[in-house]
């Protein structure tokens, strides 16, 4: 593929997901090899889910025991560590309206936050209720490289009620002119003619691949199988 041609992601997520995690790793994954722009866009799943009228598999009570089960496999399948959270759901608005006024302050800094995020759920299990709990997860990320007076100044942006208000409104948005019911989401123009589409989940990357004309090598991204 041309070096000029860039295929670009809006990659819409929230860190209480785990498939957003393993969408995460993959599209890290095969940046370079795809050549993609990636813009990281942390919504609100909650938000989402209430004004598509969309439920959350643990509100099936078969669908959420498989849900587990099959986080499992994709530990394995995607190697990526989704260690059970020991309460689920977690509210994670906090941590999404952090990384939201992050991605327009510092947005060098977001896919580091990002990743540091995702971490404190599925790795560590670190609470994240209050805003010490935030301070506690970005200390052991060393504040980003921003320092600690840079973080602590996003996060009285991010405690604000106009900071729920918009991942409320962009939500809305997302809803009735995108089409969008869960996370994660990916927004994608390809690079060779500029034509949109929109994936949805984890294990859409294949079909992905074949629309973008790509090579496709796997979740690893590397050519190995991985065993089950």
């Amino acid at each position: 593929m041309s070096a000029a041609v860039r295929n670009k992601v809006w990659f819409y997520f929230d860190v209480v997901s785990p498939w957003s995690y393993v969408g995460f790793r993959v599209i890290q994954r095969y940046q370079k090899l795809w050549n993609l722009d990636v813009t990281y866009k942390p919504v609100n799943l909650g938000y989402i889910m209430k004004f598509s009228g969309n439920k959350p598999p643990i509100s099936v009570v078969n669908k959420g025991a498989w849900m587990w089960h099959d986080r499992d496999r994709a530990t394995k399948f995607f190697d990526i560590a989704l260690n059970q959270p020991a309460n689920f759901p977690i509210n994670t608005m906090h941590l999404q309206t952090f990384l939201d006024v992050l991605s327009t302050t510092s947005p060098s800094t977001l896919e580091a936050a990002v990743e540091a995020c995702f971490a404190a759920i599925w790795v560590h299990d670190s609470p994240c209720a209050t805003r010490e709990d935030l301070e506690s997860i970005f200390a052991k990320a060393n504040y980003l490289g921003l320092g600690k007076e840079k973080v602590a100044e996003v996060l009285d942006k991010s405690m604000q009620k106009d900071a729920r208000s918009k991942l409320q409104e962009e939500a809305k948005k997302l809803v009735e002119e995108e089409g969008m019911f869960g996370m994660p989401s990916m927004v994608v123009e390809r690079g060779s003619d500029g034509e949109t589409g929109m994936w949805f989940g984890s294990d859409r990357f294949e079909q992905l691949a074949a629309w973008l004309r790509v090579p496709y090598k796997g979740p690893l991204a590397d050519g190995r199988v991985p065993k089950l």
